[in-house]
């Protein structure tokens, strides 16, 4: 299946079967997977479990839309996972492993809310940027490392987690720890295009999770 705009979705095939899972920014991208699985699946029966969270999810994953193309043909991608799986409840921690690809680079980590917000991860007050080698582990969160260290809280829903790695850090002078989406948005979308000739070796890794009180 081809790629399809606010979407992160796993298709598998099990005995002739398509599966088709993941998340959607709205119901408009919903509408478009289901219509491209129909198209794709041409009379296989499948199955279809996709999650719908609030459209604005939309902008983040479009900013980062052809670096996440890029991760998903590389043979050696950056890849993230979140300790406790896709839900959260309120309270528990959020602790994070992140392998950086097979070459160095400057990662960021953000964080996008439910309410528009965006926490910028890493790096951090605590973690300023630094160049990363290739296949780099890293966990992030962990209370007894030290650091910095999250908890889930308030506001509950679907939440954005983005992982970007590029071949030289993004911006000269650090963002706010925490700040408005839109306005984090436009000053990455205005980095990436200024360094449009890295933005092949850009790659991102995404992922949604779901908060609950």
């Amino acid at each position: 299946m081809h790629a399809l705009p606010c979407t992160l979705a796993i298709v598998e095939e099990a005995n002739g079967r398509l599966l088709v899972s993941g998340t959607v920014a709205g119901d408009h991208a919903h509408d478009a997977v289901r219509a491209a699985v129909d198209a794709t699946a041409a009379g296989w029966e499948y199955g279809f479990d996709m999650a719908v969270a609030n459209p604005w999810f939309c902008q983040p994953l479009s900013a980062v839309a052809a670096a996440i193309a890029a991760n998903r043909r590389s043979a050696a991608p950056l890849a993230m996972t979140v300790d406790g799986g896709e839900t959260l409840n309120a309270g528990a921690p959020l602790v994070l492993q992140v392998k950086t690809p097979d070459r160095p680079v400057s990662l960021r980590i953000d964080y996008f809310t439910s309410d528009g917000s965006v926490v910028h991860l890493l790096p951090n007050p605590s973690a300023p940027e630094t160049p990363l080698g290739s296949n780099t582990v890293l966990r992030l969160g962990n209370k007894a490392d030290g650091g910095r260290y999250w908890t889930i809280g308030a506001p509950y829903g679907q939440e954005l987690l983005v992982a970007l790695a590029t071949p030289e850090r993004l911006f000269p002078v650090e963002r706010p720890e925490q700040e408005p989406a839109a306005a984090y948005l436009a000053a990455l979308s205005k980095a990436l295009s200024a360094r449009s000739s890295a933005l092949p070796d850009a790659v991102a890794a995404a992922s949604f999770i779901r908060t609950e009180p």
